[in-house]
């Protein structure tokens, strides 16, 4: 009645907000959670909590690529026992299922086992040749389309190999199947171990991306093995973001609890790696005090050698010397030409001469050295040579010459050569001890204690360069100026001593403390018979104190490693240890004596997984830039050669530039055409050997 007379009522108000509330409460009805009753007889489901999400854990490990986006493998909201249910019957969860069943089947009792089993004995030789194959251009590097001629190989070998899978894409099927078989061997090693270490390393590739390399140290029973697990991009090369990838791939690759095992870490000596507050040894041993971090061996050599030689004048003079006749013939064709000529005809094989500076320090000095010893008679007569000729010898390559020739036959000099030659000889030989992949940081311990004592001796015996070249006015036949015998020993004595007092300087953990205890794994280090009462247990005790949390975690008993120590001393002895009488190895001496001294044998496998250089890792990077050289080669000649010929029609005889430009033109622009194709011209070169055409004119018809 009130709306007839144009008046209003609170009422409809009251209606309007009583209907909102029932809205609002509905709202609320509707909004459904997670119910753990649906986790009966499901353990595939799985709830995040933290982002409210349900999830099917067997679906995330095993689905196809093409379901990687399935609402039960990235996670979702629509908490419904219907949705549940359906994901259960769903084929590709299924398919998941069967997947992890198959996983857990040994191999021989599963389907592909059986089926393997029922093939013919012809099909099976076919494909263990086809694996053979595969392997080896995984072992060597070499490119997948290696492959096919392989095979055809295989097929005048008269070997029956058949047609089928053999092509590149099938050597890639061939090559991953091998890898998961090794990763899944490495895995189930790792997790049935005890202890393991961890080298890590990075390298910028092509990209200027930083990638890091993780390798893993472990041992069984007196066994080291090294084993790679992965290489990952880092974004950003700070210690945060290289510890998080080492961490990502150790928890994919290896197990969730590798950091129980962790017993060292062992990178090069950048601080990013080995900073102390910050570092990425210190992110990745967290609060487990006991994990030592390793600043690798044979990079603290090479610093050390860095470091003695960094004052000395004469190494400057000599450093002068090389990198001078390296210059002077590495960029000029014709002076190795004509250097190449004079070995020839000295009856001597031709030796050029090599760059000292680059990766390695000592490797690069030791061969520049050695070339330029040996290949000392060519260098000085090409030389001489082009000092005196006038004619055909511009005057600043002459000066060069000259100058080089009057420091090649300084007889002080050529002495110090050869004393360097002796120098790094010896540690160039420790250096390639530190690299073996097996390698202890006892056997490193005495290798360098070895090699300092060799150092030492030449201070008062020369070393076998040198005495060629010390009582005598010639070298290989020519004659040297004379020099000052008490200089040349003044010299020698300085480089002898700073050498020795920088690898002191560098290496003085290794002498004391924990890493010094481990002396006791390098059976060189044990004493005869008669003084082995008490050998070893004081650093016995000071190893058991210092990782008896990780020897407890992996239920070694710490209390009986001393007693046992004592038997396996006493037992060794009298089996002979002394006199030789078998094999001094730690497999050897777990399978005598495991069931008696089981804890510490332990010890020593904890202690023999410790790397003492990141050797392996460089290897590994080594390995990945051949295989992509290779790759990017095969891709850039497939990419660029239908672009070469046009190029190779411009140097054609009786053709003009404009024939060569509409030439190279078409035959672009029929590249152009075909699919997934792509050109760009980049430069043309013209060579002052083909003189058919006006290279500039065609340059400017082609710019334009």
């Amino acid at each position: 009645m009130l709306r007839w007379l144009g008046q209003t009522s609170g009422g409809g108000e009251k209606r309007k907000e009583a209907e909102d509330e029932s809205v609002d409460r509905a709202c609320k009805a509707k909004r459904r959670n997670f119910n753990s009753k649906w986790q009966t007889d499901r353990e595939w489901l799985v709830f995040d909590n933290e982002n409210a999400v349900m999830f099917c854990k067997i679906c995330r490990m095993y689905t196809k690529e093409k379901n990687k986006t399935n609402s039960f493998v990235v996670g979702t909201n629509n908490f419904k026992i219907e949705a549940v249910k359906d994901h259960e019957k769903a084929r590709s969860h299924q398919e998941s299922l069967q997947m992890k069943i198959a996983k857990a089947v040994p191999v021989e009792e599963s389907v592909a086992g059986k089926s393997l089993s029922s093939l013919r004995s012809l099909e099976l030789e076919k494909m263990q040749l086809l694996f053979r194959n595969a392997h080896a251009i995984a072992k060597k590097g070499r490119p997948f389309t290696d492959f096919a001629w392989m095979c055809e190989v295989d097929r005048k070998k008269g070997l029956k190999i058949g047609e089928t899978y053999t092509n590149d894409h099938q050597a890639k099927e061939f090559i991953h199947y091998i890898a998961e078989d090794e990763r899944r061997k490495m895995k189930t090693r790792l997790l049935d171990g005890k202890f393991m270490s961890v080298m890590s390393d990075g390298s910028l590739d092509s990209a200027v991306m930083e990638e890091e390399i993780v390798y893993v140290r472990s041992a069984s029973e007196g066994k080291v093995q090294v084993d790679f697990v992965g290489v990952k991009s880092v974004s950003k090369p700070d210690a945060a973001n290289i510890a998080e990838a080492v961490c990502g791939m150790l928890d994919s690759e290896v197990s969730t609890d590798w950091k129980k095992k962790l017993v060292a870490i062992t990178t090069d000596g950048a601080s990013v790696m080995t900073g102390v507050n910050n570092g990425v040894v210190t992110k990745l041993r967290g609060d487990r005090c006991y994990v030592l971090g390793i600043h690798c061996m044979a990079h603290k050599l090479e610093l050390s050698f860095s470091d003695g030689i960094r004052k000395n004048v004469m190494v400057r003079k000599v450093e002068d010397l090389l990198s001078g006749l390296y210059t002077l013939y590495h960029k000029s064709g014709v002076n190795r030409a004509s250097l190449k000529d004079h070995f020839r005809e000295l009856h001597l094989k031709p030796l050029m001469p090599t760059r000292i500076g680059g990766t390695r320090w000592l490797p690069h000095f030791f061969n520049a050295l050695d070339h330029f010893l040996r290949g000392y008679v060519g260098f000085v007569h090409h030389l001489e040579e082009k000092s005196q000729n006038t004619t055909n010898t511009n005057a600043v390559v002459r000066a060069k010459a000259k100058g080089f020739l009057n420091i090649a036959k300084d007889g002080g000099v050529l002495r110090f050569c050869c004393l360097l030659h002796d120098t790094i000889y010896q540690l160039s030989s420790l250096s390639k001890s530190l690299q073996r992949s097996v390698s202890t940081l006892a056997e490193a311990q005495s290798c360098l204690s070895s090699t300092q004592a060799a150092i030492q001796k030449y201070k008062s015996r020369p070393g076998p360069k040198l005495r060629s070249v010390l009582d005598t006015d010639t070298y290989e036949g020519v004659l040297l100026k004379p020099s000052d015998a008490g200089q040349h020993n003044k010299a020698k004595n300085e480089l002898i001593d700073s050498l020795c007092q920088c690898i002191t300087a560098r290496f003085s953990d290794v002498n004391s403390g924990v890493l010094h205890a481990m002396r006791l794994t390098s059976f060189q280090c044990w004493p005869e018979a008669d003084t082995s009462f008490d050998f070893g247990d004081e650093e016995i005790n000071k190893l058991t104190s210092h990782f008896r949390p990780l020897l407890l975690s992996a239920g070694v008993d710490v209390d009986l490693i001393p007693d046992q120590w004592t038997i396996l001393k006493a037992e060794l002895y009298t089996a002979g240890f002394s006199q030789g009488t078998f094999e001094k190895t730690w497999p050897t001496v777990n399978r005598m004596l495991r069931h008696r001294c089981p804890d510490v044998l332990y010890l020593f496998d904890a202690l023999l997984t410790i790397p003492a250089s990141t050797a392996d890792c460089e290897r590994g990077f080594s390995v990945m830039k051949q295989a992509m050289e290779k790759i990017i080669k095969e891709h850039i000649v497939r990419a660029t050669e239908p672009l070469m010929d046009p190029l190779q029609f411009a140097y054609r005889a009786r053709r003009g530039a404009d024939d060569a430009k509409i030439f190279i033109l078409d035959s672009i622009h029929k590249h152009l055409e075909l699919p997934d194709s792509f050109a760009r011209l980049l430069f043309v070169d013209f060579s002052s050997a083909f003189n058919t055409l006006q290279p500039h004119i065609l340059a400017t018809k082609l710019s334009s």
